[in-house]
């Protein structure tokens, strides 16, 4: 067979995030003797004829770590092409297995996070991370100077020692974060080419540059281009797209990890709740109140969605909703407007609609979600470029009485095979979650019932 005739053919693999309760998940590093031997991936396998994506699923598991799934629910499908073939991957989150993990191939595990939980912000020059001294009016002035969705403090001099540095500078956030205009500049940032993370090589220059290419939150070195080790610029098949290295929060401890896991990474920053603002209804210092609420009990993901009110007074409430949603490690996306979203240091937009229908290309900011109602407009959003969608409505609503709704099997209907996360919305309670899940989707949005 040609080497153009097995890219052509579509390999389909069944792959599993096996998550714990605290949502790190695990990774498994290829055997010697297969192809991209070395390289860290979620376990899994090929779908063998006669089988189905999730039969092979537990098969697979069963085979390579001697775990019995007992839950997993269908999430993302991906097509991705490699130098040697083109594989279609269909992940499920699974989250109960009986049986201890065992390498039935002599592979390495290793759990991992994406994106550890951040605690609230500590004054710069306190103890750090495990401090008891947490002082709330510190916010403001660091993340605003720093244009940052998630500013981790302590800032550190440029060419200073590092995250371990105890030379804290907080004066040297401004010109660092606004450089980068990164949603979460991670000081210090390292020259294209250097040695990574751990390289003393701290080049500030090199800032702009980088980060306003990548977009990124977290600029590292770029991969070599060509298939060679650690590429992620590949063709692009059906909904995939070129996913760069530093456009990922990555916190992962092992390297190099396949490329085409590289967008699953991203989606598992995602929390499974997306809280919608209501403080048309219950009052902007009533929302404040019940947002910081929220974010206290652990809520990571807001869309601020306020049509009837003023332009002037969407800036400041958005200004007051990104602070307060900073401090906690929570990220904000606002509704429809792009400029209005960059202007308050949100971390990106929520397209309506008409937008979806309308735009060229994604617009530039670090998390660009859309807002859809049908399969058209869900393959529109992955050709756009966006990282996740909602889907709605799901269930009959409060403010539209009467209206058609999607039902959960149409929902599913829509949502499989979808490229992004899916979250549903419409009509539905946190009791709602877990049926969400065994539909497909990746989470719930509330509006009303978040608050």
């Amino acid at each position: 067979m040609s080497e153009s005739s097995q890219q052509t053919k579509i390999v389909e693999v069944a792959a599993a995030v096996l998550q714990k309760p605290d949502g790190s998940f695990l990774l498994a590093q290829r055997p010697a003797d297969k192809i991209w031997a070395g390289y860290w991936e979620f376990p899994g396998g090929k779908v063998e004829v006669g089988e189905t994506p999730r039969h092979a699923l537990v098969r697979e598991l069963r085979e390579e770590l001697g775990i019995a799934v007992q839950t997993a629910y269908p999430w993302l499908t991906r097509v991705f092409t490699y130098p040697h073939a083109t594989v279609r991957l269909h992940f499920f989150r699974v989250t109960v297995w009986e049986g201890e993990l065992h390498p039935h191939e002599g592979q390495e595990f290793s759990w991992q996070r994406t994106n550890p939980p951040q605690p609230p912000f500590f004054k710069v020059g306190s103890g750090g991370v495990n401090s008891s001294e947490v002082i709330a009016e510190d916010v403001p002035e660091v993340a605003t100077k720093a244009n940052a969705s998630r500013a981790l403090p302590p800032f550190f001099k440029v060419g200073s020692g590092g995250v371990n540095s105890p030379e804290v500078i907080a004066e040297d956030v401004p010109e660092v974060a606004t450089k980068a205009n990164a949603s979460r500049a991670l000081p210090p940032f390292f020259k294209v080419g250097s040695g990574g993370v751990n390289s003393s090589e701290v080049i500030a220059d090199d800032v702009t540059e980088v980060a306003t290419k990548a977009n990124a939150r977290h600029t590292l070195p770029p991969f070599e281009k060509g298939g060679r080790r650690g590429d992620f610029a590949h063709d692009e098949t059906d909904s995939e797209r070129a996913f760069p290295y530093d456009t990922f929060n990555f916190s992962l401890n092992v390297s190099p990890v396949l490329p085409a896991n590289a967008p699953i990474l991203r989606s598992l920053e995602l929390p499974t709740l997306y809280a919608i603002s209501n403080a048309a209804e219950l009052g902007v210092e009533e929302f404040m109140l019940r947002l910081e609420t929220a974010l206290h009990k652990g809520l990571r993901l807001v869309q601020l969605r306020e049509k009837n009110i003023s332009h002037e007074e969407l800036r400041e409430l958005a200004q007051r909703v990104v602070t307060l949603a900073h401090a906690y490690g929570a990220r904000v996306l606002l509704n429809g407007d792009v400029a209005l979203a960059q202007e308050v240091g949100a971390d990106g937009v929520q397209l309506t609609g008409a937008q979806l229908a309308e735009l060229q290309s994604r617009p530039e900011v670090s998390w660009c979600a859309a807002s859809c109602h049908s399969v058209e407009e869900l393959r529109r959003a992955e050709e756009l470029g966006c990282d996740f969608v909602l889907l709605s409505p799901v269930l009959p609503t409060k403010s539209h009485p009467g209206a058609a709704h999607l039902g959960w099997g149409s929902f599913a209907e829509i949502a499989a095979g979808a490229s992004i996360p899916v979250y549903a919305l419409g009509g539905l309670t946190q009791a709602d979650m877990e049926t969400a899940w065994r539909h497909g989707a990746h989470g719930i949005s509330l509006l009303r019932q978040a608050w």
